[in-house]
């Protein structure tokens, strides 16, 4: 290659610093766009959720009504669990909004719609203003998991026979 004469910039000299740059800028720029979003992310965590009423003294009930009329088979329910009120949060299952108020984990065995059992469910209930606001059910779901863990269970025999059998049904 010949050598270049002459008092022009060199290509390959001034393509390697604005390459050299370029990096240079782009590691700065990946650097303030992390650090502002732990920033805006940190802005998000709150601590223990604020409810501004007691705990709900009859959340038995609460959950015992709401079982008979939303559960599909509510006479075949098995091994009822129940947890007292604990503040937290669950998202709605029918908008993009989070609500505040008092979870209550209960645990039961149901029949399906096809008729079978479906093994020990967790279900986290939301109760706010003495009654239940929304729900989420499911082991592997994200909110039942972490609103549920650790939480100490008693027995909820109330809910097995509160329920009314219908007439020639018996329990076995």
């Amino acid at each position: 290659m010949a050598k270049r004469t002459g008092t022009g910039p060199n290509p390959a000299r001034l393509y390697r610093r604005l390459r050299a740059l370029r990096v240079g800028y782009l590691t700065v720029t990946k650097w303030a766009f992390m650090v502002l979003l732990a920033t805006a992310q940190s802005g998000c965590v709150t601590s223990q959720p604020q409810v501004n009423e007691p705990a709900p003294a009859n959340y038995r009930e609460i959950i015992a009504r709401h079982v008979r009329e939303n559960f599909i088979d509510p006479y075949s329910i098995r091994d009822a669990s129940i947890a007292p009120p604990k503040p937290g949060q669950l998202s709605r299952t029918d908008a993009i909004a989070v609500e505040q108020g008092w979870i209550v984990c209960f645990k039961a065995n149901a029949k399906n719609r096809v008729g079978g059992y479906t093994g020990l469910k967790t279900t986290a209930y939301l109760i706010r203003g003495g009654s239940v606001i929304t729900s989420h059910s499911g082991d592997d779901h994200y909110e039942v998991r972490t609103s549920c863990s650790g939480v100490a269970y008693e027995s909820f025999r109330e809910v097995e026979l509160a329920v009314e059998q219908p007439e020639g049904r018996r329990r076995r």
